[in-house]
């Protein structure tokens, strides 16, 4: 875990990152790049096929839980679908993706989703 900058607690503690991998939702997303609360990554229909698609977000923070019987820690996390439009996108073109990453990296606005 790195420490980061806790939303819920204002202060730098351990937080669990974000994997540079997901699959879900019948895809697979794999990190291309990431700033302090900003983030993009590739989708692919598989682990190794070729990249369909490309999602810019901010990073949201989840707060420790437990579900379905499972513990998480405070953590990073990917955005739900619902998050979609308000503070993550979907790109084909990497040339929109990357201007998208780059112009939220240049705000100063700190969402937690």
């Amino acid at each position: 875990m790195k420490k980061l900058h806790n939303p819920f607690t204002g202060a730098s503690q351990p937080v669990q990152e974000m994997k540079e991998t997901y699959h879900f939702n019948g895809l697979c997303q794999k990190l291309i790049k990431r700033s302090n609360n900003i983030a993009m990554y590739s989708v692919h229909l598989e682990e190794n096929s070729p990249i369909t698609g490309y999602e810019v977000f901010r990073i949201k923070f989840g707060k420790a839980e437990s579900i379905r019987g499972k513990d998480y820690p405070e953590r990073e996390v990917y955005p739900s679908n619902e998050d979609f439009g308000r503070i993550a996108w979907s790109w084909n073109s990497f040339e929109k993706a990357n201007e998208q990453y780059e112009m939220l990296c240049n705000q100063k606005e700190v969402v937690n989703g």
